[in-house]
């Protein structure tokens, strides 16, 4: 009884090892717009131009306030390797028994004429080992990310803000974008 208890904690102990650890899952990052966002002017100013900004008679509205929404495209290739060598050597001499040390018989061997059967000169050995190794990774990215326009510089520049998160046979890629555009 006590044997098969401890065979099943065994048992438990070693499937349990052979877990696999999640991965800890990164939050995607948010965008906040400020609240400190300037109203349009509500009065007409004239027939033609208006402050509160420019209207085409065809429809292309370019993002030009905070708020408005930016698509950015990527291409990224990426590309690594490295490499590595590595000698190593190592001789080594021992004198394990020499003729001397077997006294009487060995002289009497050799009075005799009668050879030594087995060979007890030093022994000698020698190691050399030489190892090399590289890799290469190379990696593409090729897509979109939407950006929010968090802040409109007084030259007229878009500061803007994306995440994109995108799940790969290996793992996640995470695309953070933070920085400038002209609005044109």
């Amino acid at each position: 009884m006590k044997i098969s208890h401890l065979g099943m904690i065994c048992l438990l102990t070693l499937i349990g090892g052979c877990a696999e650890i999640g991965v800890r899952d990164v939050a995607p990052e948010r965008v906040y717009i400020p609240l400190n966002q300037t109203s349009m002017p509500l009065e007409a100013d004239g027939s033609i131009f208006s402050r509160a900004g420019q209207d085409s008679l065809l429809g292309n509205e370019r993002s030009r306030r905070q708020g408005d929404l930016v698509t950015v495209l990527i291409e990224e290739q990426v590309s690594a390797s490295s490499s590595a060598s590595s000698n190593a050597s190592r001789n080594s001499a021992t004198t394990a028994l020499d003729g001397s040390a077997l006294g009487e018989i060995d002289r009497r061997l050799k009075k005799a004429g009668i050879p030594w059967p087995v060979d007890i000169n030093p022994a000698e050995s020698a190691i050399k080992s030489k190892g090399e190794g590289s890799a290469e990774q190379q990696g593409r990215i090729t897509g979109s990310v939407t950006a929010v326009v968090t802040e409109v510089l007084p030259n007229g520049l878009l500061v803007i803000r994306g995440y994109k998160r995108m799940e790969l046979a290996r793992g996640a890629q995470i695309v953070r974008l933070t920085g400038l555009v002209r609005p044109s």
